[in-house]
C-alpha cells in the first residue's frame, strides 16, 4: 500500500480539501503466488488473501477483512477495559487487478461498519462503569462506510500513461442521545428520546489523469476531476 500525508499546502489534484490530505493507495496482489494471512492484535482480528486468479496470467486479487477484538472478548464475558461501553466494528477491503495489452484495470472496494453504545441505563448506582459518558445519558453511536471504484491506466511507453477512475462512495454517522430518569435511590425509573443527528453523504467521482515523466527530476500532471455529492444533515429533538 502506498500512502502520501499532505498538510498546507497540496497539489492541484486535491483542491477541494480544506486542511489536511492523506492519500492512500491499495497495492495489487501477488500474481505469481497465492498467500493467506490471519493475525489478532489491538487493531482486531484480521484475514487476508491474495494471489493469482491463474498462474501466468498476470491477473491478481487481494481481500482483508477484519473483526473488533473487543466484542468477541465481551461475547466470551470477559472484562474489555473499557467498562460497559464496547466498540463494535468490521471492515472489509479489497482489489482485483486485470492485466491488459497496453496497462490494467482495477476493481477496487472498502467497506466499514461500526457502533458503540454508552448507556447509563445499564446501572442502578452512582458508582457505574461507564468510563465515558454521565450518569442521566444514553448515546447511541453508529457508523457506515462504502466505497466502490474501477480504474483503467492505459501505457504509451514507460514515462507517459493516462488514467481513468470512477467511484462510488457513501458515509454515514448517526448519534441518538435518550434522557435517563432517576429517583432519589439513583434508580432508573425510565428513558425518553431527546435528540437523533444523522448525517448521510453520497458521492460520484470520475477522474481522468494524463502523465508524462520527463527525467527522475521533472513529472507532468494534467487531468479533470468531475463529482457529484448528495448530504444530508439532520437534528431532531
Amino acid at each position: 500500500t502506498d500512502s502520501e500525508f499532505y498538510t498546507g499546502a497540496f497539489p492541484a489534484t486535491y483542491g477541494n480539501a480544506m486542511s489536511g490530505v492523506f492519500d492512500l493507495s491499495m497495492r495489487n496482489g501477488n500474481s505469481e503466488k497465492r498467500e493467506y494471512m490471519a493475525q489478532i492484535g489491538f487493531n482486531g482480528l484480521e484475514f487476508g488473501a491474495e494471489g493469482p486468479f491463474k498462474e501466468g496470467s498476470g491477473h491478481s486479487y487481494m481481500a482483508n477483512y477484519r473483526y473488533s477484538v473487543p466484542a468477541i472478548i465481551e461475547g466470551l464475558n470477559l472484562n474489555t477495559g473499557t467498562g460497559d461501553a464496547v466498540p463494535y466494528y468490521q471492515d472489509l477491503s479489497f482489489k482485483l487487478n486485470f492485466k491488459m495489452p497496453k496497462g490494467q484495470l482495477s476493481l477496487f472496494g472498502i467497506g466499514g461498519l461500526s457502533h458503540i453504545d454508552l448507556l447509563s441505563s445499564e446501572t442502578n448506582s452512582s458508582e457505574d462503569n461507564n468510563l465515558y459518558n454521565g450518569s442521566f445519558l444514553d448515546i447511541y453511536n453508529t457508523s457506515k462506510t462504502g466505497v466502490l471504484g474501477l480504474k483503467y491506466m492505459h501505457l504509451f511507453n514507460k514515462n507517459t500513461s493516462w488514467s481513468n477512475a470512477i467511484s462510488a462512495s457513501y458515509t454515514s454517522f448517526g448519534a441518538d442521545v435518550d434522557t435517563v430518569y432517576r429517583d432519589e435511590s439513583f434508580k432508573v425509573i425510565g428513558t425518553s428520546d431527546y435528540v437523533v443527528n444523522q448525517f448521510d453523504e453520497t458521492k460520484y467521482t470520475w477522474t481522468s489523469v494524463f502523465r508524462h515523466r520527463f527525467n527522475t527530476r521533472n513529472l507532468m500532471e494534467a487531468g479533470t476531476i468531475i463529482s457529484l455529492s448528495d448530504a444530508s444533515m439532520k437534528r431532531e429533538m
